[in-house]
């Protein structure tokens, strides 16, 4: 289970700069950087999300 709780600390971790970058573009209008790191980010949420739900299923399996 320490696999999980270090995947959780990931996940808030990205999602909270995720956050920080939208406030960012917010803040300081378009930008195609910006932009570019919103989508990195939001990339890595959602392998995160798949990720961990692919183990909860495979846990559900076994």
């Amino acid at each position: 289970m320490i696999r999980m709780d270090n995947d959780e600390k990931h996940l808030a971790t990205l999602m909270n700069w995720r956050n920080r970058i939208t406030l960012l573009r917010i803040l300081a209008g378009p930008s195609d950087e910006i932009d570019d790191l919103l989508r990195i980010a939001n990339k890595k949420i959602r392998q995160l999300i798949r990720q961990h739900k692919e183990a909860h299923l495979l846990d559900a399996w076994a």
